[in-house]
């Protein structure tokens, strides 16, 4: 205030209009320090998310790692209910465990839980849901309320799924729910058509994992546009067009695989890639792994050298993964190992050439070694032949973002930047280009069929 006194009334010259000119000025920064202060005290009562830091286009807020998962703060209902949920661009549903849910029903005390009696917004839709995942089935009552995600709120219509049952469901660990950021639009009138990100008006926003110690990657809202986009071809899920697959350390070597000649006529393409935050592991169809499988063993020396003596290729480069601490010490890293290159193409002829790096998609276990985090995985779609699931080795090597309108999803290379200002975070993905562990149960998407690897190996669907 002094600041604006000593500009309105200059030492040695007090005119008779600087008065009610000060005056005004005076009270519009009165009005501005106060709006901030009550836009600030409103911010941190909510007790949600208040680590948010402000971007030059919008709004980040950073990842929690939870072993195969990562999670993001949400608040749900006024006042704001605070839990972990993870972010899934597979499904479209905001999931919560409810208070209803007792230890009988697979839910734990200690864990939050969403307690609707306790919220002045809360809409119950007398409706009760079944949803299906790889891993089980969860009971839950619909419901609508008031969502608060890194400082954008909005109501989701009989969108909120209040788990009351989930001993069906084969995960370990605490699960407080899941937020989901799909492109679908269920057109169920009992259910909700679309996911928070519509309601909250959000027009674009981006994911990208990493590990630090205090921030496992970001979610940006309304982020700067990406130079280069992708239209999704997807009319359930965020999907875009796949011409190729090639693997190489340094030269790109084509796998047989997505070739518009041996496509079923009766599809539109050969293959689609659909890039699911929510699922641990890369999925392939069958018969496609197999190619891969047998390419990159072709292009990895110890591999190669391992296989002379074994009847399939894909039982070699399992076996030379599974003695990884062995050789892992002379070679530092993976880099001997071949990345995988998967070559992209949306409606209007873009195309991009994804490179997903090995410590992406090899992973650890305390007791097994390492392993390929690529499992065979059967998925219908009306249009494309041949699904591919891009799970967090995506996100861990591209900052992916998708937009709302036009649907569109765009890979960038660049750093994923934390929220934090720590600058150790923005030094790249990953840089130690080591295997990730594998701490706890992988999560599979909500849709296609999962196929257990030695039954698809004994098949010879895969050799």
């Amino acid at each position: 205030w002094l600041k604006v006194c000593f500009c309105c009334v200059p030492f040695g010259d007090v005119r008779e209009s600087s008065g009610p000119m000060c005056f005004a000025m005076i009270l519009l920064s009165t009005l501005f320090i106060l709006g901030s202060s009550v836009r600030i005290s409103l911010w941190n009562a909510s007790g949600v998310a208040s680590f948010r830091r402000p971007v030059s286009h919008g709004t980040c807020v950073p990842l929690v790692s939870n072993g195969p998962t990562f999670s993001v703060s949400v608040g749900v209902g006024t006042p704001p209910q605070e839990f972990n949920l993870i972010v899934d661009t597979g499904s479209n549903s905001l999931v919560v465990s409810s208070c209803k849910c007792s230890d009988e029903h697979g839910c734990s005390r200690d864990a939050p839980c969403y307690d609707a009696t306790s919220s002045s917004t809360f809409k119950f839709n007398q409706g009760k849901v079944d949803l299906m995942y790889a891993s089980g089935t969860v009971s839950c009552e619909v419901g609508t309320d008031d969502v608060l995600v890194a400082g954008y709120r909005a109501q989701t219509p009989n969108n909120l799924m209040m788990m009351v049952d989930r001993s069906k469901l084969r995960l370990d660990g605490r699960l407080e729910g899941i937020l989901g950021l799909g492109n679908s639009r269920n057109k169920d009138a009992d259910l909700g058509e679309e996911q928070f990100m519509r309601y909250a008006k959000v027009q674009r926003y981006s994911l990208c994992f990493d590990f630090h110690e205090t921030a496992a990657g970001a979610l940006q809202l309304n982020p700067p546009k990406p130079k280069k986009v992708l239209r999704s071809i997807g009319q359930t899920h965020w999907g875009v067009g796949m011409v190729g697959l090639s693997v190489g350390a340094g030269e790109m070597h084509p796998v047989n695989v997505c070739g518009e000649e041996a496509k079923d006529h009766s599809y539109k393409r050969a293959c689609s890639v659909i890039p699911d935050s929510g699922s641990t592991f890369i999925l392939a169809p069958p018969r496609q792994l197999s190619a891969l499988f047998h390419e990159l063993c072709e292009r990895w020396p110890r591999c190669k050298t391992h296989s002379e003596n074994m009847s399939r290729e894909g039982d070699a480069l399992r076996d030379v993964l599974r003695t990884c601490k062995a050789w892992l010490n002379d070679a530092d890293d993976l880099s001997e190992v071949p990345s995988l290159f998967f070559h992209l193409q949306d409606s209007m002829l873009a195309n991009q050439t994804l490179e997903l790096p090995p410590w992406t998609w090899v992973f650890s276990t305390r007791a097994d070694g390492c392993f390929p985090a690529i499992e065979p995985f059967a998925y219908e779609s009306l249009e494309t032949e041949a699904v591919w699931v891009l799970g967090s080795a995506v996100f861990h090597s591209h900052v992916v973002g998708f937009e709302m309108e036009p649907a569109s999803v765009s890979f960038s290379s660049e750093s994923c930047s934390s929220c934090l200002d720590d600058a150790r975070f923005a030094t790249g993905f990953n840089n130690h280009h080591l295997p990730k562990r594998l701490d706890g149960p992988a999560r599979y998407p909500n849709y296609g069929q999962r196929l257990a690897l030695e039954t698809v190996l004994s098949s010879g669907l895969v050799t």
